[in-house]
């Protein structure tokens, strides 16, 4: 009789080798652009014409998911400029501007409204094209800008600032050189050139009256370098006395003295005497 023999068991061992880690990660960016600008001062537009220390509002186009409505900053700046110029008439920066309907631009949606107030808009910006740069971030820190190349026309600006609205000689007849006094103080006129282009400054006086007594206007004479005897006679026309005066250096204002004298007759009356002298500055 044939005997069957007993089953084996047969294993097969498999050495697998030593596993590996792979590190994977995902980076999901944030949806986030500046898109185009315009500048509203009622309306808006891609360009404005607009005067000097005025309030106006850029609007600009800002997709984000998590946009901080505070992040946003606008550079001002000459053409000739970059949007990295440091603080100065010709570079205006602002920070953290808010946002709010204003000027002719209505806030909605993905559309931001970035008021400038008047304020912070010097009088002393460069007349001409300015560029207008706007960045934003999210509260993430993401950034992101955008430029507007000659976005505003800075219109001409040609103030002047004069220290004293009064003034006074105090003399006796047949005397000459009396120093004009303004504020009772300084004997000439303090003049600060607060416009944003080259001046052409005049003045123009007229006579002394007091009653039916005259002091001629050309016993007034005046000067820019306090020296009574390189001084003009007022003769009753707009006379030029500096011509091309350039703005100051950030962030001082260009200022300039102008002496007056007065010379009175040896045949005047005692007495009060007015008179009405115009300082004026136009573009050169």
């Amino acid at each position: 009789m044939a005997s069957c023999a007993a089953a084996t068991d047969v294993s097969v061992n498999l050495e697998l080798g030593n596993p590996q880690s792979l590190s994977v990660s995902a980076t999901v960016s944030t949806q986030f652009n500046v898109g185009e600008m315009q500048i509203c001062d009622g309306t808006c537009d891609y360009t404005k014409s607009i005067d000097s220390a005025t309030q106006f509002t850029v609007k600009v186009a800002a997709v984000g998911d998590d946009l901080n409505a505070n992040g946003f900053a606008v550079y001002f700046y000459e053409t000739s400029d970059t949007n990295d110029c440091s603080e100065g008439w010709d570079c205006v920066k602002k920070l953290a501007i808010t946002g709010g309907s204003a000027n002719g631009c209505e806030q909605a949606g993905d559309t931001y409204c970035l008021t400038v107030e008047s304020t912070d808009w010097t009088t002393k910006f460069l007349a001409g094209a300015t560029d207008v740069w706007v960045s934003a971030k999210t509260n993430g820190g993401a950034t992101d800008s955008n430029e507007s190349v000659g976005a505003i026309t800075v219109n001409s600006a040609t103030s002047l600032v004069i220290d004293s609205s009064t003034a006074t000689y105090s003399t006796a007849p047949n005397s000459t050189q009396n120093p004009i006094l303004t504020d009772q103080a300084n004997a000439y006129v303090y003049i600060t050139h607060n416009g944003n282009i080259d001046l052409n400054l005049t003045t123009q006086g007229a006579d002394f009256i007091k009653g039916g007594d005259t002091i001629d206007k050309a016993n007034q004479k005046f000067s820019i370098t306090g020296d009574y005897g390189g001084s003009a006679a007022i003769d009753g026309t707009a006379q030029n006395f500096l011509t091309v005066w350039g703005r100051g250096t950030y962030p001082t204002s260009s200022a300039q003295n102008l002496y007056f004298w007065l010379d009175c007759p040896s045949n005047t009356a005692a007495g009060d005497y007015t008179s009405t002298t115009a300082i004026e500055g136009v573009a050169s």
